[in-house]
């Protein structure tokens, strides 16, 4: 079954490969009309190369590999585009364009946007967004929520010290984060020593929380475990705890069967013993699959993982996928609220399109 996956994938990648040089190839030979489909398919090859890179390399290889499969989609989205455009249009350009120059319009649009749209991509993955939700008239409690870090994921870590600093500028009561903390992998982790000094500098007066995420599994969990306690950062796994007796804290093992950290099948929620009392319980999900079926006794869950599709027009498919893929929503009147954000980090490439990197601050 992994094979026929692997070769699915494989294939999908070639052909959209072959799609692209071809536009690309189209384009040019209005300029040079020699040109053989060879001369784009080999440097495109070698360019699908780096992108796989962008998944399995570290340092600067990475990163570059990381950049290239962020332009990869945009092109792709933006050859599809042009190229429905211009089918739109051919009825009015048939006579007054020739099959050449209509071919390199739109190889040269799709350029075009690809420039434009990746400029964008990679300054909204890299800028810190503030959401603000304001879930009570009279609030007590300031809560900084972030999910999807995804430390060793390209240009992860140089960002950290801009999230710390972002999230202590808010003066939180207690700092919530929602899962994939790291991106699989410990070991692409460049300065991990680092990294965990600047997370053990978040600043809030109850201390910060989480809970683990798809990605934060594989053979290097023990590593990750360490990396957490150096970092102060507490790890719930489906337990509760009371919090300066203000508030109930659960945070839920993923319901991804990789994304338990020690391979611990995920408990139903009424099976996590709760403490006795009226204090407000606030969930860590980090898969809003499961949202709506949150019922009466919890007062909130914060989720990440879908990242709003991160690119468009994965957030249509996310949209189908979660009952909430972004935002604030409430599925029952006596049901909790439940917010889901699209994420401080990105998974792959460092770039966003029509989302973004996003710090959450809540109010309740």
């Amino acid at each position: 079954m992994f094979v026929i996956a692997l070769l699915l994938v494989v294939g999908i990648f070639a052909a959209c490969h072959f799609y692209l040089a071809k536009k690309l190839h189209g384009g040019l030979r209005y300029f040079f009309p020699r040109l053989p489909l060879y001369a784009v398919l080999i440097p495109f090859g070698l360019l699908l190369a780096l992108f796989f890179c962008g998944l399995t390399a570290r340092g600067l290889l990475q990163a570059v590999g990381a950049c290239v499969m962020g332009v990869f989609f945009v092109f792709l989205e933006a050859s599809l585009f042009s190229d429905g455009l211009f089918l739109l249009l051919y009825p009015l350009t048939r006579r007054r364009l020739s099959k050449a120059l209509r071919r390199a319009l739109s190889a040269g649009l799709a350029v075009a946007l690809t420039l434009v749209f990746s400029v964008v991509g990679f300054l909204s993955a890299s800028r810190i967004s503030l959401t603000e939700y304001r879930l009570s008239e009279e609030p007590s409690l300031r809560i900084a929520f972030f999910s999807d870090l995804h430390l060793g994921a390209a240009g992860s870590e140089g960002r950290l010290e801009r999230i710390v600093r972002t999230v202590n500028a808010q003066k939180p009561d207690v700092v919530l984060l929602g899962g994939d903390i790291f991106d699989s992998d410990f070991t692409k982790i460049a300065d991990p020593d680092r990294a965990a000094a600047l997370l053990s500098g978040l600043e809030s007066r109850y201390g910060t929380f989480a809970c683990a995420g798809n990605h934060d599994a594989g053979e290097t969990v023990p590593q990750m475990l360490d990396f957490l306690e150096k970092s102060k950062i507490r790890l719930l796994r489906d337990e509760a705890v009371t919090v300066e007796e203000r508030f109930v804290l659960v945070g839920r093992r993923d319901r991804s069967p990789i994304g338990s950290f020690d391979g611990t099948a995920r408990l139903p929620m009424n099976q996590i013993p709760l403490p006795e009392g009226d204090l407000p319980v606030i969930v860590l999900d980090h898969n809003p699959a499961e949202a709506d079926a949150y019922g009466a006794g919890i007062r909130l869950v914060l989720s990440g993982h879908t990242h709003k599709g991160q690119i468009f027009p994965a957030q249509l498919v996310t949209e189908l996928l979660f009952p909430i893929d972004y935002g604030l929503a409430r599925f029952s009147p006596e049901g909790p609220q439940v917010i889901v954000s699209s994420g401080i980090g990105y998974w792959g490439m460092p770039l966003r399109l029509f989302t973004k990197s996003e710090l959450v601050l809540i109010e309740l």
